[in-house]
């Protein structure tokens, strides 16, 4: 019983299977990779699961018989990682499995799981929600970065995905927040099942930032409900021959997709200042008031300010001095005001932006800020801290450099 494929077709499956593979699970299966090897569809299919979800690859390969066996995920990740190109032969041996390379240098015995059963993703029953280009999809996946991390508010460590219907187009809106900022990012898709226009699905920030790993632009990604809380994503690629699929459990807990809606609508309706500033400016700003902070006591702040339509950054003083108000390569509309912001939450805004960055916020203060870009709606609330008093900005003046005489002019006098 052996199977022979080629090492990075096996290689991209071990990495995707290993991302929810867990040895330190209670889950006895949640070590192991499931092998299964069928002669008449020459496939191989890698299958491993954690309890909640599963990651499945289907592979092209000469099959000689047929093959079921479970063995350490990481180990197998490891040994195919360190092998040459070329072709690998996976074959029982006794009570393990043999992994040989093509050349035959490289030979390779793994134990095998006993008592261990990993449920398939392939057969299971599905009906199909939407279709989404790879692009697309990764376009969504990015809301994961606006996820809280802590585990006392579940329901925003989770982003929703949304098929809303705008005018004649279905769109897909992913939305999340960590309760200091807040994301819409919107998609068009391929096509949507009439019964999920106007519905949703809820992931976990986990399998969110899973789908950002697995997919590539060029894939093209299918959504599947099986089940009442059951979902399956599957990632194909003609040209590559990539067949992925990933499966989880929907979140028990939902995203107040309402809530951040209506944030992000009121601050654009709200706003009288307007901005838009190169991101290259923007991210260089962040990275000039980033070397200002110290340990986690002595951070530096960014002060933004609309100043006679110019847009201003500084930084609060810190234990390494303070970056006085500096000028973005941009222009403003709009009333003077200035707000404080936490320059992680900016610049997790900044890394989603096009060359331009479009903003607007109320002059009220207190109020957030919105950020725009392709497709991408970003709202950070501004800090409350009574330490961090206003800037007073003033007008910059230029310097000039004295112009240096030619040499040739020099000799010649």
């Amino acid at each position: 019983m052996s199977v022979t494929l080629s090492r990075i077709s096996l290689f991209e499956a071990l990495a995707h299977a290993t991302r929810v593979a867990d040895k330190n699970s209670p889950l006895a299966a949640a070590k192991f990779a499931r092998l299964e090897a069928k002669a008449a569809d020459r496939t191989l299919m890698v299958t491993t699961f954690n309890g909640q979800t599963a990651v499945e690859s289907v592979l092209a390969g000469d099959v000689a018989d047929d093959l079921l066996v479970y063995v350490d995920a990481q180990t197998l990740y490891k040994l195919v990682s360190a092998m040459p190109e070329g072709a690998i032969t996976l074959a029982m041996n006794g009570n393990g499995v043999s992994m040989t390379t093509g050349d035959g240098k490289f030979k390779n015995d793994l134990k095998i799981g006993a008592d261990i059963e990993i449920p398939v993703i392939a057969g299971s029953s599905r009906t199909e929600m939407a279709r989404i280009a790879g692009v697309e999809v990764r376009r969504l996946a990015r809301a994961v970065k606006f996820a809280s991390s802590e585990d006392a508010k579940p329901a925003l460590m989770t982003v929703h995905v949304g098929f809303n219907k705008v005018e004649e187009k279905v769109i897909a809106v992913a939305s999340a927040t960590d309760g200091f900022a807040a994301v819409q990012s919107l998609a068009p898709v391929i096509s949507c099942s009439q019964a999920a226009v106007e519905k949703g699905l809820t992931f976990t920030a986990p399998f969110m930032s899973l789908i950002l790993e697995a997919v590539r632009p060029d894939d093209q990604v299918t959504v599947y409900r099986s089940g009442e809380s059951r979902f399956i994503i599957a990632v194909t690629n003609d040209k590559s021959g990539k067949n992925l699929a990933l499966a989880s459990t929907e979140s028990s807990v939902v995203t107040p997709v309402e809530q951040i809606a209506a944030m992000i609508k009121s601050t654009k309706s709200e706003a009288d200042v307007t901005f838009e500033v190169d991101t290259a400016s923007l991210e260089n700003a962040l990275d000039i008031i980033g070397a200002y902070s110290g340990d986690n006591s002595d951070l530096a702040y960014v002060f933004l300010s609309i100043h006679n339509g110019m847009v201003y950054y500084a930084s609060n003083p810190t234990g390494n001095g303070q970056c006085r108000p500096s000028i973005l390569d941009g222009t403003a509309a709009g009333p003077n005001t200035s707000r404080w912001f936490n320059p992680n939450m900016v610049r997790r805004a900044a890394d989603l932006m096009p060359e331009k960055t479009k903003a607007s916020m109320p002059s009220k203060p207190k109020t957030p800020i919105l950020l725009m870009g392709d497709n991408i709606r970003v709202m950070i609330a501004p800090m409350d801290n009574t330490a961090l008093k206003d800037i007073k900005v003033e007008e910059a003046t230029a310097v000039e450099l004295p112009m240096e005489q030619p040499i040739l002019a020099a000799v010649a006098a």
